[in-house]
């Protein structure tokens, strides 16, 4: 016999229809708030400020352990260098090695080498030499190194050329017609000293003019670094082949 329903009765085989149950909120869980133009730009400035502090411990860090931007001071290596050219003087472990000759270095002035402007630089170009920024101004003599500790050299051979250990040196590097005997010379460079000459033979107070310190030569202490390149126009500054076929010197006897 079949059942009828009484009103209010349970069919336990009747689907029943769930709702689902609202989600939680937790503290946690606030709507995210509206960012504004004033919250994006602090946030750029932030981020912006920490990529220029990385950028500048870098440069700083290039300039103490690789190398150093500078101004050439004088034109004592005219034409190859000029006043105010802006070269890359080579720091920590890549000036340990001693100059060699051919090689263009920078050293401290020991007096009287060369005129250059003194005037000071202002505040902002001194703070951005420092940064990094900016080519630092120096003081150094810039020239080239001819002999070193233990070479004899001498001015000069009937074809007006240097002579080093006994081996005619052909500067081919330097301009046309360019000569060397403005003074008459022939010294034995002492241990751990450099005889440098400009490149513009004409004009440079080298060490043909202060040969009776040192024997015109440059103390290794004195010397500040090897130059590596000329920034601009773009040029290295190696040593000329024409250093390789100076003898080394003969041991005294």
């Amino acid at each position: 016999m079949d059942e009828t329903l009484a009103p209010g009765r349970d069919d336990d085989s009747a689907t029943a229809t769930v709702a689902p149950a609202p989600r939680p909120r937790g503290r946690h869980a606030a709507p995210r708030p509206t960012r504004d133009a004033r919250w994006w730009a602090l946030r750029i400035a932030r981020e912006g400020g920490i990529i220029l502090g990385i950028a500048l411990a870098a440069s700083i860090l290039v300039r103490l352990v690789i190398a150093q931007p500078v101004y050439v001071p004088g034109d004592a290596m005219s034409p190859t260098l000029s006043a105010g050219d802006r070269v890359l003087l080579a720091r920590g472990p890549f000036a340990l090695a001693a100059p060699a000759r051919g090689d263009v270095v920078a050293f401290a002035d020991p007096g009287g080498w060369q005129e250059i402007d003194s005037a000071p630089e202002s505040g902002l170009a001194t703070a951005f030499a420092v940064l990094g920024l900016a080519p630092m101004r120096t003081a150094d003599v810039v020239m080239r190194v001819i002999a070193v500790g233990g070479d004899r050299i001498k001015c000069c051979d009937s074809q007006g050329r240097l002579v080093i250990n006994g081996e005619a040196l052909d500067e081919s590097y330097l301009p046309e017609a360019t000569a060397t005997d403005q003074v008459a010379f022939d010294v034995v460079v002492p241990a751990d000293s450099y005889f440098v000459l400009g490149d513009n033979r004409a004009s440079a107070r080298d060490s043909r003019y202060h040969l009776s310190d040192n024997s015109g030569a440059i103390a290794r202490s004195d010397i500040a670094g090897r130059i590596l390149m000329r920034l601009w126009p773009p040029r290295t500054l190696g040593a000329p082949a024409a250093f390789d076929t100076i003898p080394e010197p003969k041991p005294a006897s």
